[in-house]
């Protein structure tokens, strides 16, 4: 026998005092009358047993999953208890329950591989129980669903779905969207994707029974950054899928070219690659590649994904003819490249190429032009280098008027952010040597360098300054910075106070005390002399008397000192009249 808690007819609340025991309140329907009396699915029963042995962890943990399950299905797999049953079956093990129900969510004969039915769960469930989950993804078979025409179905795919069942990444989904290989679906604030597109494109990139013989092969890695573009080789014929692992998602598909391809297979007869361009020319790759966009010569690019760069043996050769990179002067030579720069620029030789002519990262030369040159005569010949190298003991400047930037830093003690700081404040003076026009250090002259050496040794940091008068640092700012009774010496992050600063507010304090400070030193009560001050009952210090007390309450500090030494009871106005 079942108790009814509400009224079938209008869902109305049923109380136990009412007027009538055998109708409802409200519509008065008859409640005797009504005999099917809901009963507990199986499912159910077992999450009551779970409370009632005390598992409330697994408890818990289904109906947390269950709470995040509902994002993906239509409220109706809720209500009708589906995917309650599902958890359970999964929460026990019973692979062949739970699969048959989950059939049941899809229209009868879609095939999907199970990485993406099985998408929501892994999604919601927590690792525990995901066992069975990666058990059923490894099924080399298709899940096939089996719900019928009259029921409620699953008709598309939220995004963080499609991305963990295709294992790609967002910028891909739009690539395929773009491409039409997939239908997206924007309801409100949400973004689904059609369910028929996936399943077409799932089948698109599903391995022919008869597969030919594999010839160039294509890395997996690269199938996941150009999906779009590869779905398009196989339409068209070019490629084949040779294997597709679906538990990884599009990372396990394999793909092979029919037709050549340059980059992926041997390259053909007299062309030539980046990468065998590059020792052919004594450089790495890169400075083949810089060379090509500066215009030295012209690839054949091949089409593709991604842009194989190709040149004609013939190319290759008529620049190897007409030009020579520093690196291949360096190996013949044995002499660093910035020296062989240095040399050649002072012997008449200017690069074509370079990192401060186009941006290149090795200096080109004409072959023609280094071919000329003697080099057991330069090597000799002494030289001012303006790679600002020179030889060990030579003085490439007067040392007497100029100072170079490392022996600044070496005597200030700054970094070069600091240094550069410095000479914007107009402490320190920057210039040019005679002798050194095109240099890579900066120089500073002798006399400012030695003026600003003195301000550094006489100044204190502000520390260490609001340490030895025995002030707070917000008293420190406001009574002498913020009232501009003095200008700190900033350089960089650092802030110092000058040596006739610090006299002068040093003798100020030997006056004049703030009111916070002659509550501490007297051991008052807090807020004590504040409450004197605005009760006009000791007399607060003027503009007049020190400019220090614009922004903050002073008083002289020999009425503290007496009001704190008052031990006969005499009353403040006394005090306040002997002084």
């Amino acid at each position: 026998m079942g108790l009814l808690e509400s009224c079938p007819n209008c869902c109305n609340e049923i109380h136990w005092m009412r007027c009538g025991v055998h109708t409802c309140p409200r519509c008065e329907f008859d409640l005797g009358s009504y005999s099917a009396i809901k009963e507990l699915r199986p499912a159910e029963v077992w999450l009551f047993n779970l409370l009632i042995s005390g598992e409330s962890k697994k408890a818990s943990e289904l109906v947390f999953s269950l709470d995040k399950l509902t994002r993906f299905y239509p409220n109706r797999f809720f209500d009708d208890g589906r995917l309650l049953s599902m958890l359970a079956h999964l929460f026990q093990g019973h692979k062949q329950a739970f699969t048959d129900e989950l059939a049941t969510v899809f229209e009868k004969g879609v095939q999907l591989p199970f990485r993406f039915a099985l998408a929501p769960f892994f999604l919601s469930c927590p690792k525990s129980s995901q066992s069975l989950l990666w058990d059923l993804n490894q099924s080399d078979e298709l899940f096939v669903g089996r719900a019928r025409r009259d029921e409620v179905k699953k008709i598309d795919l939220r995004s963080e779905e499609l991305l963990f069942s295709c294992n790609i990444s967002r910028k891909v989904i739009d690539g395929l969207v773009e491409s039409g290989n997939l239908v997206k679906i924007v309801r409100g604030r949400r973004t689904r994707f059609g369910l028929v597109s996936v399943c077409s494109l799932v089948e698109r990139l599903s391995p022919p029974k008869l597969s030919s013989s594999k010839r160039s092969h294509l890395p997996i890695n690269e199938f996941k950054r150009a999906v779009s573009y590869y779905v398009k080789q196989i339409e068209s014929g070019e490629a084949e899928i040779h294997r597709a692992d679906w538990s990884k998602g599009f990372g396990g598909i394999q793909i092979f070219a029919k037709s050549h391809n340059p980059g992926v297979s041997d390259v053909a007869e007299g062309v030539v690659t980046v990468s065998e361009f590059a020792k052919l020319a004594k450089v790495y790759d890169d400075a083949i590649r810089r060379v090509v966009k500066s215009g030295f010569v012209t690839p054949e690019v091949s089409s593709g994904f991604r842009k194989i760069l190709l040149f004609s043996r013939s190319q290759v050769e008529k620049f190897i003819r007409d030009y020579v990179f520093i690196s291949e002067i360096n190996k013949s030579v044995g002499q660093k490249p910035t020296a062989l720069s240095a040399m050649l620029e002072s012997h008449g030789v200017l690069a074509v190429s370079g990192p401060r002519i186009d941006g290149a990262l090795v200096t080109l030369y004409k072959r023609k032009d280094v071919q000329e040159i003697n080099w057991d005569h330069l090597l000799a010949k002494e030289f001012k280098s303006k790679a600002g190298r020179k030889r060990n003991g030579e003085v490439l400047f007067d040392s007497s008027l100029w100072v170079g930037s490392m022996e600044v830093k070496k005597l200030t003690g700054l970094c070069p952010v600091d240094i550069s700081d410095a000479v914007s404040k107009g402490f320190l003076s920057v210039g040019v040597p005679e002798g050194r026009e095109h240099v890579n250090g900066r120089y500073f002259s002798k006399e400012s360098v030695t003026s600003f050496l003195t301000k550094l040794d006489e100044a204190t940091e502000v520390s260490a300054v609001i340490d030895e008068l025995r002030i707070s640092k917000k008293e420190f700012y406001l009574r002498f910075v913020d009232s501009q009774f003095l200008a700190l010496l900033r350089i960089g992050k650092r802030k110092l106070v000058l040596k006739e600063d610090f006299v002068a507010m040093r003798e100020d304090c030997e006056k004049y005390v703030s009111a916070t400070t002659a509550d501490k030193l007297t051991g008052s009560p807090a807020r004590h002399f504040r409450n004197l001050l605005n009760t006009q009952r000791i007399a607060r210090v003027t503009l007049d008397q020190t400019g220090s007390a614009e922004l903050i309450d002073l008083v002289e500090r020999t009425l503290a000192i007496t009001i704190a030494c008052d031990l006969g009871g005499r009353s403040l106005s006394i005090i306040k009249g002997s002084v």
